[in-house]
């Protein structure tokens, strides 16, 4: 990773306040990238637990890559940005990633069974506490060359996935908030004429935005706008078993 592990700790207890902000770093311009089983940035928190606390991260402007050809086979460029192994609890988190965790590409990109952003939150527990979460032109795929038979291929995999993963519980009504504003796209920023063939097979752009199988008691509000989009002028989709925007909470049992 070119970011891991800013804070490796047991516990965040007893109203600690963490502030992680970064901006302008990670990014990897280059002419070719192949990330296998890796990230560019990996858990920028990892810890136990989260308990009577408040969490703030700010990211801007990071964790990109510009590159005639990129390949991501199992990996990601933003992953698990907060690993907390066992519970959130009466605490307070706010994350903010914005113009982050995008991919610039002049000639072919391909995805396998990886995302450009997955989990931000990833813990097994979350009671009590007020969680938000803002993306804000993040987590796309933008094509920025002028060649003729460029290719974006997606297979079994995401632009954005599981922004929060949560194994067990998500209870004791306090509002959790989720904001995707002009993400997970699929677009070019120039005005070639040539024809990009899209191949996007067993994939979403915007997947499971939360991920629990029990929410309790809770307020959840999701607001999703100019997001999951290919706009690509001229493109050539070729699909199966494609969805722009799928399962935008997937849980088992919700009750109260």
């Amino acid at each position: 990773q070119l970011i891991d592990e800013i804070l490796d700790c047991g516990e965040i207890k007893n109203k600690s306040n963490i502030n992680i902000k970064i901006k302008d770093s990670a990014n990897a311009h280059v002419n070719s990238i192949n990330i296998v089983e890796g990230e560019l940035v990996d858990e920028l928190i990892d810890c136990l637990s989260i308990a009577d606390s408040s969490v703030e991260i700010k990211i801007s402007s990071s964790v990109s890559t510009s590159a005639n050809t990129i390949s991501i086979t199992e990996g990601e460029l933003l992953d698990e940005t907060m690993d907390v192994k066992n519970h959130i609890r009466n605490s307070k988190i706010d994350a903010t990633i914005t113009n982050s965790a995008n991919a610039f590409y002049s000639a072919t990109m391909t995805i396998t069974g990886g995302e450009l952003i997955d989990e931000i939150i990833d813990t097994n527990e979350i009671t009590n506490s007020k969680i938000e979460i803002k993306l804000t032109t993040s987590g796309c795929a933008s094509y920025i060359g002028n060649n003729a038979g460029h290719t974006f291929t997606l297979t079994n995999g995401e632009l954005i996935d599981e922004i929060i993963d949560c194994s067990n519980n998500i209870s004791d009504n306090n509002p959790i908030s989720i904001t995707v504003e002009n993400s997970a796209n699929l677009i070019t920023q120039n005005s070639s004429n040539h024809v990009p063939v899209l191949n996007i097979t067993n994939s979403q752009l915007l997947d499971e935005l939360v991920d629990c199988p029990n929410i309790n008691n809770n307020s959840i509000t999701v607001e999703i706008s100019s997001s999951g989009n290919i706009a690509l002028a001229n493109s050539i989709l070729n699909s199966s078993n494609m969805n722009l925007i799928e399962r935008i909470i997937d849980t088992e049992n919700t009750t109260k």
